[in-house]
């Protein structure tokens, strides 16, 4: 049976506060203390990975002892369980029995969350909030919420409350600093990303973010600090291609030709998602290419162009190829692709203007030249 591990560490915790107020509740002695004991039996079961048994000890929890708190806690182990509509069932009868817990609020704020109706997850946290106000992980959940909607500043003040509650809460740095970067705030990025890096240094998004950071900013004088980020985001998760084609393309953008084409074979080797794969045969072709091995380039931009005859670069990287071998007729062809494919590529004009001034065709250079003049403003 399929569990979140992410929530699991709030299980056992949750199933304690049952107990610690299990006996204030207004229900016969006898019952209480059934009831009691399935939720420990229950809790000990899902720590087991007996979902199913702890699941109907619960029920029967339930049934003994039908008040908020044991709602709550079955709520939340069909939800960790992502039975949904269960969980949903539950959770509103626990807010029901009781609409001031917090922790119901942010539970049923997850469940929605996972469900993607993202605005009653807002609301649900921010109820949570403000009847307890010191509690960060609200703020968390909340911040991770509003990037799901594109409310990236509403997200930072989320994460700046909770460093004003906790300063060595990396979650929050984290969560900031990704804000940040979405922003394009890339130089408020960097302290944060930097400051997540010393908390957790066995977080590879600091690195990546930090990385991304100042190569948006064309940082000239952090290139060795930028391939230091990389290769330990790559040392701390090598399974993702991902990672790779980030170092890869750092790598061709500095004329490290044969890095470059290392970086790109492993993501293809370890990618199975057909972007990701286009990609690295389009970037890696061009390194190919650049490395003066024009036979491999082609067949790797090829490659790219039979993945996905609709993606424009890997035709202006294939023009590139021909045009560094003398092909000019076949460039041209290839920008003009790349252009018919993406009329706002200020690149394709350029490569293709260079094209026509070795032809020898002047009018067409300057025509292009233009163009692209008037794309880069």
């Amino acid at each position: 049976m399929k569990i979140i591990s992410s929530l699991r560490p709030l299980l056992t915790t949750t199933f304690i506060l049952v107990h610690s107020i299990t006996f204030s509740q207004n229900i016969s002695q006898s019952n209480v203390l059934k009831a009691d004991s399935l939720i420990r039996q229950g809790t000990v079961d899902f720590n087991d990975g007996n979902y199913d048994t702890a699941i109907q000890k619960l029920e029967m929890a339930v049934e003994l002892h039908p008040v908020d708190s044991v709602y709550s806690a079955l709520g939340y182990a069909h939800l960790l369980l992502e039975d949904y509509a269960k969980a949903q069932k539950a959770l509103d009868t626990s807010l029901e029995l009781n609409p001031a817990s917090a922790r119901t609020y942010s539970m049923r704020g997850i469940l929605y969350r996972r469900l993607e109706k993202f605005d009653l997850a807002i609301a649900d946290f921010t109820k949570g909030i403000a009847l307890s106000p010191n509690e960060t992980s609200l703020y968390l959940y909340r911040q991770d919420t509003y990037k799901n909607v594109g409310e990236f500043e509403l997200a930072i003040a989320d994460c700046s409350k909770v460093i004003s509650l906790n300063p060595t809460e990396a979650s929050a740095y984290r969560g900031r600093a990704v804000s940040h970067f979405f922003l394009g705030n890339y130089a408020e990025t960097i302290p944060d990303a930097t400051k997540l890096i010393e908390l957790d240094a066995t977080d590879p998004q600091g690195y990546s973010l930090r990385a991304g950071s100042y190569i948006s900013l064309e940082v000239k004088d952090a290139q060795d600090l930028i391939l230091a980020d990389l290769s330990k985001v790559i040392e701390l998760d090598p399974s993702d291609p991902d990672h790779y084609t980030s170092r890869g393309s750092f790598h061709l953008a500095n004329d490290h030709y044969q890095p470059a084409i290392s970086d790109f074979t492993k993501a293809i080797e370890l990618s199975t998602d057909s972007i990701t794969i286009l990609t690295s045969h389009s970037f890696r072709g061009f390194a190919y290419v650049r490395d003066g091995d024009y036979d491999r380039g082609l067949e790797d931009l090829n490659k790219a162009i039979e993945i996905d005859p609709s993606h424009a670069e890997s035709y202006r990287n294939r023009g590139r190829g021909h045009f560094e071998v003398g092909k000019y007729e076949l460039a041209i062809a290839d920008y003009t692709k790349a252009i018919e494919l993406d009329p706002e590529d200020a690149l394709a004009f350029k490569h293709r203007s260079d094209a026509y001034r070795k032809m020898g065709q002047t009018s067409a250079a300057e025509n292009d030249l233009a163009k692209m003049q008037e794309l880069e403003k």
